[in-house]
């Protein structure tokens, strides 16, 4: 891994970025996630600005570039939104899925086997999340302990691949970002849905009340859907049914 990172910052110095496209650049190696307010908070750093004036469409511009010159590494900085806590995030991800990626992760064949039946476990639940319990349980086919399966799990979390809510685990940011598209062909459209408000694809989602209309929806579409200048707390309706929402 520290093969890797070395190789990766002598690309970054390669690759005719400004010094202020740089920092962004080395912000993201270093935490490889961050959430809209920080990388915002990033920017006006660096160019000086009040964080206040800076908005989404100043940071895409921003990094338009640097996806450009990343492109050739398969890297790109991602925008997309936790299912957990309805945010918005941004993530350097890996666009090529293949037994070189998985070698240059932190985790070894056994602990990925893990991570993919947890995922497969989340997938198939009802409401796209497991208990911690359940993830644990799972060591034996992973062939780990029980001490090894806890300590993958929490890495996991801590590096977001998974997000723990009250010891339900659901599938992280980082996990939504980077395995988009192992997600769709693993699974399919069988059991991924798609969120009706904003047409991605969703796994840990709220369902309309009326049981008979199939929509499912993100958290913080949600949200974001009821708080629109002019929508009154007493309107609030299923967008596919208008079935009135609780």
């Amino acid at each position: 891994n520290a093969f890797f990172a070395i190789h990766r910052f002598a690309c970054i110095c390669s690759m005719g970025l400004s010094d202020e496209q740089k920092m962004m650049l080395q912000a993201f190696m270093a935490q490889h996630v961050l959430s809209e307010g920080e990388v915002i908070t990033t920017l006006s750093k660096i160019l000086a600005a009040d964080p206040a004036r800076v908005r989404a469409s100043d940071v895409d511009a921003f990094l338009s570039p640097i996806n450009e010159s990343l492109r050739f590494m398969n890297l790109e900085i991602k925008r997309g939104m936790d299912e957990a806590d309805g945010m918005f995030y941004y993530g350097l991800i890996n666009n090529k899925h293949d037994k070189v990626v998985e070698k240059a992760t932190l985790f070894d064949i056994k602990e990925l086997a893990l991570y993919k039946k947890i995922m497969e476990k989340i997938v198939d639940s009802k409401k796209g999340e497991i208990s911690s319990t359940e993830a644990t349980n799972l060591y034996k086919g992973a062939e780990l302990t029980v001490a090894q399966t806890e300590d993958c799990v929490n890495r996991l979390v801590h590096d977001r691949w998974l997000t723990n809510t009250r010891g339900q685990l659901s599938i992280g940011i980082r996990g939504i970002l980077e395995l988009r598209v192992y997600l769709a062909e693993e699974f399919g459209e069988d059991k991924l849905r798609q969120c009706a408000l904003c047409s991605e694809m969703l796994v840990k989602g709220t369902p309309c009340p009326n049981e008979d209309c199939p929509a499912i929806m993100h958290k913080g579409c949600i949200t974001r859907w009821f708080q629109q200048p002019g929508v009154r707390k007493d309107a609030h309706k299923c967008p596919n049914c208008q079935s009135t929402w609780p």
